[in-house]
């Protein structure tokens, strides 16, 4: 929600449409969203300006004095846009003077500011010093208009009807209803969303921190297609002592970035156009998706509550045809 107040207030003239694009969302999501927030009168109008302290965002704002030592060829430059890419930094100033840029930052909480300072922002290569002043009262506060350079196509890319223009397969490709769900909760307070297996903590800083620090450090070039060795040769030690099963890490192990690239990737690899594919059912919501974009067809099997919904030996017999080339391939 606060993603699209802060598009709302950048520029207030955005059609329902052009927001429902840049955030992923469906029209309809976007217009309750945008009824409810004037109804709550989070949205005072449109120029627009948004109350943020009644949508209940207490957040504290800082100003960094930051002196830094620039880099060759460079200059200045390289060092801001590390700064500027921080989710916490909301501008970034060259500055004449006594030092060199000026940060302005928000937290929830002075602690979080001074963390972020401390733990961030100081410890960037080429960060010499920096000095925080926090924002107590504002008196006056101008609304400022982002000016975001937009490409001479644009016009062009909101006069066509992309949905038209997508292969076949993907216009036949039905919509996820737990995805579906999953959208509609993520718009209602007070719901838990069992519709997506996923935590409801966020990831712990120790991660969030390493990340960071490899960023940092310029860990950013091109591994083996295959993953890296050091993480491919844990897995397959994990493998080995936990289900004593071994697999060899050079030509065996492939990393992906989650679930749904795996199985894509396995099904582009063994699948030809107009094969069949057993998929027991309930199942992960990518399975049916990723064989018919391979031009494949996905035949749904069956599992009862009785079977504590496991495949049978009948249930796949029932369903077999000449057709699911893989079983044919091995007998």
């Amino acid at each position: 929600m606060r993603e699209l107040l802060e598009l709302l207030e950048h520029d207030g003239r955005r059609s329902i449409k052009e927001l429902a694009t840049m955030l992923g969302r469906s029209e309809y999501e976007i217009e309750e969203q945008m009824k409810k927030l004037e109804k709550e009168k989070i949205i005072l109008g449109y120029n627009t300006m948004i109350d943020w302290e009644k949508y209940g965002d207490d957040s504290v704002s800082a100003m960094i004095e930051v002196n830094v030592t620039p880099q060759r060829e460079f200059g200045f430059d390289a060092i801001a846009e590390r700064i500027y890419r921080f989710d916490e930094v909301k501008t970034v100033y060259l500055m004449s003077g006594s030092f060199d840029l000026l940060v302005i930052i928000e937290g929830k909480s002075l602690k979080n500011v001074a963390d972020f300072v401390a733990r961030r922002l100081s410890t960037i290569e080429g960060v010499t010093s920096t000095r925080s002043h926090f924002m107590l009262k504002p008196y006056k506060k101008m609304v400022l208009s982002l000016m975001i350079k937009k490409p001479t196509i644009d016009w062009w890319y909101h006069m066509i009807d992309w949905n038209k223009n997508l292969a076949t397969t993907v216009q036949h490709t039905k919509q996820s209803g737990i995805r579906r769900f999953f959208d509609i909760a993520s718009t209602m307070e007070d719901v838990i969303s069992l519709g997506i297996g996923e935590p409801d903590f966020v990831t712990p800083w120790t991660i969030r921190e390493s990340c960071i620090y490899g960023l940092e450090r310029g860990y950013t070039a091109y591994t083996s297609n295959k993953g890296l060795y050091e993480l491919r040769h844990a897995i397959t030690h994990m493998y080995e002592r936990d289900f004593q099963v071994k697999y060899n890490p050079n030509n065996e192990v492939l990393i992906t970035v989650g679930v749904s690239e795996a199985v894509d990737l396995a099904m582009r690899a063994i699948l030809n156009p107009n094969d069949e594919i057993l998929i027991p059912e309930p199942c992960y919501v990518s399975y049916a998706a990723c064989a018919t974009l391979v031009g494949a067809k996905a035949i749904a099997v069956p599992t009862k509550s009785e079977n504590e919904f496991k495949v049978t030996p009948e249930d796949l017999e029932k369903h077999i045809t000449p057709k699911q080339s893989i079983i044919n391939r091995l007998s």
